[in-house]
């Protein structure tokens, strides 16, 4: 199916986007929604919780239900919207008032939506922000306006966050055992008892209720155990 996809927007000009308006009519369509369905997550009743984080829309098909995580979307949609508008800037990309004030008020509200819910997504749209302001030419010392909120968002949001700073305290002390880090010590397990050659495809026993996540974000190392080195690599 995702092939299916990515031959049909291949096929697709891109530049389309950036017709029409003072922006490009495409892209800022394309952003409008990809916002509204992220805001629309955060509300109870219509966005949908899974491990405790709504991040998904839920969309019944009759017998089946698809389940969409709009932060992804607009990952996209800012991408093409803030190159739209900043390669038409010209001198005037360096404007602190002007382009670096608006794009970073842009941004900012993009990575406040998405990262109430998901750190990570929301961490990213900052970053690539960032990258896109500096790439189009906005003064690298305005970008350093930024650092004190996102130091700030940093504390608040894990800090602050039970949830979030066991994880970081898990990363740096992966073999105490405690809850947080049941699923890091599994995942090095699974990595490790795969040596070189792996135990073979289907082989793997992390997966038999061992690792949680096995089938989403730790699928790799169910691969690193079934294929070994040679096939994480």
């Amino acid at each position: 199916a995702a092939m299916g996809v990515m031959g049909l927007l291949w096929r697709v000009d891109y530049r389309r986007l950036a017709r029409g308006g003072t922006i490009g009519t495409g892209a800022v369509v394309l952003f409008g929604a990809a916002f509204a369905l992220s805001v629309l997550v955060l509300i109870p009743g219509i966005g949908a919780e899974f491990n405790g984080a709504r991040r998904w829309l839920r969309i019944p098909l009759g017998a089946f239900t698809l389940t969409f995580q709009p932060s992804e979307l607009l990952k996209i949609a800012l991408v093409i919207l803030l190159a739209c508008w900043l390669g038409r800037r010209g001198e005037q990309v360096r404007s602190f008032r002007r382009t670096f004030l608006p794009a970073a008020a842009l941004v900012g509200a993009c990575v406040g939506v998405v990262a109430v819910q998901d750190l990570d997504t929301g961490a990213v749209i900052g970053l690539v922000g960032c990258c896109l302001l500096l790439v189009a030419g906005v003064r690298w010392y305005h970008l350093l306006m930024l650092v004190p909120p996102a130091a700030a968002g940093f504390v608040v949001l894990v800090v602050m966050n039970a949830n979030r700073w066991q994880r970081i305290t898990a990363f740096l002390h992966p073999w105490e055992d405690t809850a947080s880090t049941w699923q890091l010590r599994q995942s090095l397990i699974a990595v490790g008892s795969g040596g070189w050659w792996g135990k073979g495809l289907g082989n793997g026993t992390t997966k038999l209720g061992f690792l949680p996540e096995d089938r989403t974000d730790f699928i790799f190392s169910v691969i690193a155990e079934e294929k070994g080195f040679l096939g994480g690599a």
